[in-house]
């Protein structure tokens, strides 16, 4: 081990890797890739244990009260994350291609987690052709808001970043210029009494939210002379 790795891990920390011989950054990148892989794999089997012990109520056997319980038990996740893990677990066993998916490394857990939510068997050659060398918050972009109802195919999006071409961003959303102009419409309605009503719009900018504050205190003020 190299002086300078030497300085930053102990010993005893390093003889765990047990790693022998020089130390490069190649050579921490290469191990890197192997631990995503084996993760991926990790999660992927999981899954299947999951649907099994869930199947056989393992928990009950063990006297645990609820199935969750038993998962943060043995496997150490909390509540929510325990949770999560079994709801892709089920959608998993009954989509083979997302499975192999994640089993090979090609989308990370988290990326599966969002695309089980939306993809059915019909629908998922076409997810997970839409998905391919995205990232987790683009396939997030995709399925945020529960835009696609289970079941429905993937739309094209208004921003999708690649892994390849993570330089290059394809974007139809409106620029800083653009945004401030919007916010900056003001419609005014009369009311009568020389009163207008602003829009929920004009609230939104800063000066009017001043304004609207300051009016605020003096209604207050006045109320408690």
């Amino acid at each position: 081990m190299s002086g300078l790795i030497g300085n930053v891990i102990h010993e005893r920390v390093w003889a765990r890797v047990g790693e022998r011989g020089a130390v490069s950054w190649q050579l921490g990148h290469e191990r890197l890739v192997r631990v995503g892989k084996r993760r991926a794999e990790l999660d992927a089997e999981e899954a299947v244990w999951l649907v099994v012990c869930e199947q056989l109520r393992a928990h009950r056997e063990l006297g645990f009260g609820t199935f969750v319980e038993y998962v943060s038990a043995v496997v150490g996740w909390d509540a929510h994350s325990a949770m999560e893990r079994i709801r892709v677990a089920r959608a998993l066993v009954g989509l083979p291609a997302t499975f192999e998916t994640l089993a090979e490394g090609e989308l990370s857990w988290s990326a599966v987690r969002e695309l089980c939510r939306v993809v059915t068997s019909e629908t998922e050659a076409e997810w997970l052709g839409a998905c391919a060398n995205l990232r987790v918050r683009d396939v997030e972009r995709m399925v945020s808001g529960r835009a696609f109802p289970r079941g429905q195919a993937p739309r094209k999006q208004a921003r999708r970043t690649t892994r390849e071409s993570r330089d290059t961003v394809v974007s139809s959303t409106p620029g800083p210029e653009e945004t401030r102009s919007r916010w900056s419409v003001r419609r005014k309605t009369s009311t009568g009494g020389g009163r207008e009503r602003v829009s929920t719009t004009m609230r939104s900018s800063r000066p009017w939210r001043r304004r609207f504050s300051q009016a605020a205190r003096g209604r207050a003020a006045r109320r408690h002379r």
